[in-house]
């Protein structure tokens, strides 16, 4: 069950929030106008996990008109969240998607991108945009999967990160509704 974020349900906002596995990343390249990439799988998957989404408060997802929260329930435990923005260049822009790991697999992250496309419907917007690394593969499947392409990437996005983050390409993936 999908559910928008209110302030019952604050609570909820970034528990699935867990750690996931890298297991390789996108060789990217860029010819004839169009971005293809290769699969390399590391010899050993790695453990990664982000801190929680810190471009706006959880007060900025309610009852606005620009931003909205998705979270995701199974037997009223929160499993998924997925925050939303609507974007300069008309795109409802992907701020964060997680799902727990228990329930990854299972539907979830398309429930919860299916609502963002209902959302930027709603709101006439002209598609779904988001931002992942290059080595976060698992996801880069899912979005792929769902339909969405590759739009470009920078190399530098991550430069001032520190190890091991400074290595990481930034892939922005979109979806045209």
């Amino acid at each position: 069950m999908i559910k928008v974020l209110t302030k019952e349900r604050l609570a909820d906002l970034n528990t699935a929030n867990q750690p996931f596995e890298i297991i390789g990343k996108l060789n990217i390249t860029y010819k004839n106008g169009t971005w293809n990439y290769k699969e390399v799988i590391f010899s050993a998957p790695i453990e990664k996990q982000y801190t929680n989404y810190d471009g706006a408060t959880a007060d900025n997802y309610i009852n606005c008109d620009d931003r909205v929260a998705f979270l995701a329930y199974k037997n009223s435990v929160c499993v998924g969240q997925i925050l939303i923005a609507s974007a300069w260049n008309r795109y409802a822009h992907i701020e964060d998607i997680s799902v727990a790991r228990e329930w990854r697999g299972k539907g979830i992250g398309t429930s919860l991108m299916d609502a963002a496309v209902e959302w930027a419907k709603k709101k006439k917007l002209c598609g779904l945009s988001l931002e992942c690394q290059d080595n976060n593969l698992l996801a880069s499947r899912f979005y792929k999967k769902y339909g969405m392409h590759i739009g470009g990437l920078s190399t530098k996005l991550y430069r001032h990160m520190g190890e091991p983050y400074n290595k990481e390409i930034a892939v922005f993936w979109y979806l045209d509704l």
